[in-house]
């Protein structure tokens, strides 16, 4: 069944989808400002938003192959830090080209954690609850979202307050990262290894 062992790991990836929601919509809610700032054209807008998908694309590429040979786990909290540096760093980009590079990491994080993350959730949880949890975590999704673009409103009034807000972005990933030190990795991924004590252990 469903214990409190897995709440908390619910809990853990929710907070990454939150973190992933928010960064997903918070380059929307800065190009405009960016633009002014540092005299973007259109096309230099668009590619900023391509940027990051560039960096999902490769990473959700490798997320697969990553995390059957290491583990759902460490593939998790790895892309969740490089989603945190990177989000953090780019908040201190002093030219565009620099944003540029920082943001395509942070959608290389995203790319590698998500994939991780969901199979994470699907196998720790008994099939007839399997389409509820992912329904659950994955509301975290706008749930970001919606918190982001109410903090913009008051942040982007302020000079500086892009950076704020990229930094307060990248808080929930930080925090998930954290404690998902702490959690057990897949039970399945370690029978598919043959590794049946720390399966039996995980469970």
């Amino acid at each position: 069944g469903i214990t409190w062992y897995n709440m908390r790991i619910y809990l853990i990836l929710s907070l990454f989808f939150l973190a992933d929601g928010a960064e997903m919509i918070v380059l929307s809610l800065l190009i405009k400002k960016l633009g002014e700032i540092w005299e973007l054209s259109d096309s230099q807008k668009g590619f900023t938003g391509s940027a990051v998908f560039i960096g999902f694309f490769i990473g959700a590429l490798i997320a697969g192959k990553l995390s059957d040979v290491h583990g759902r786990k460490p593939v998790f909290v790895a892309g969740a830090l490089i989603v945190s540096i990177f989000s953090l760093a780019s908040a201190f980009a002093s030219d565009f080209i620099t944003f540029l590079i920082l943001r395509a990491f942070n959608g290389f994080g995203i790319g590698i954690s998500i994939p991780s993350a969901s199979s994470l959730a699907v196998e720790i949880t008994p099939s007839k609850w399997r389409s509820w949890v992912m329904n659950l975590v994955w509301i975290f999704f706008p749930v970001g979202e919606v918190i982001v673009s109410v903090i913009a409103r008051s942040l982007l009034k302020k000079d500086d307050g892009w950076r704020y807000l990229l930094g307060l972005a990248a808080f929930p990933s930080i925090l998930s990262a954290i404690i998902s030190f702490f959690i057990y990795e897949s039970p399945r991924f370690y029978f598919t290894i043959r590794n049946y004590d720390k399966a039996f252990n995980g469970l």
